[in-house]
């Protein structure tokens, strides 16, 4: 990513899920993915945010924002 670009990724956001297919990835998993990589979370949200369109596939899932 070029520098102050802007990432968005919509993953699991619990360790197990039901399903028992998804990642187990929370959302301090990924944020320190993100940080190891040299980068920042700008925000991270399971629910609607104003402006934006979001619904979440499974329960528990997040949308994460982070930048480079």
């Amino acid at each position: 990513m070029r520098p102050h670009a802007l990432g968005v990724v919509h993953h699991a956001g619990r360790q197990s899920h039901p399903a028992g297919w998804r990642s187990a990835m929370t959302r301090e998993l990924f944020a320190e993915s993100v940080a190891a990589a040299g980068m920042s979370v700008r925000s991270q949200f399971d629910r609607p945010v104003a402006g934006l369109e979001f619904t979440s596939a499974l329960d528990g899932d997040v949308v994460t924002v982070f930048e480079r």
